[in-house]
């Protein structure tokens, strides 16, 4: 099994939004979409699905 996400203690999910809002690159804002699911801690598979992404 992969290990798990780690991520800064000082990483919240409304920061990652306004990143993500600034993003003009559209892959880039399906892995920031990913990591604000993690954030919020919903699971690797939903946060893959949330970011249409594989797991």
């Amino acid at each position: 099994m992969p290990a798990a996400v780690r991520l800064r203690a000082d990483c919240f999910a409304s920061d990652l939004r306004q990143i993500t809002k600034a993003s003009k690159d559209s892959d880039q804002s399906c892995r920031f979409l990913s990591l604000v699911a993690i954030v919020e801690g919903r699971s690797r598979e939903e946060a893959a699905r949330t970011a249409d992404m594989d797991r």
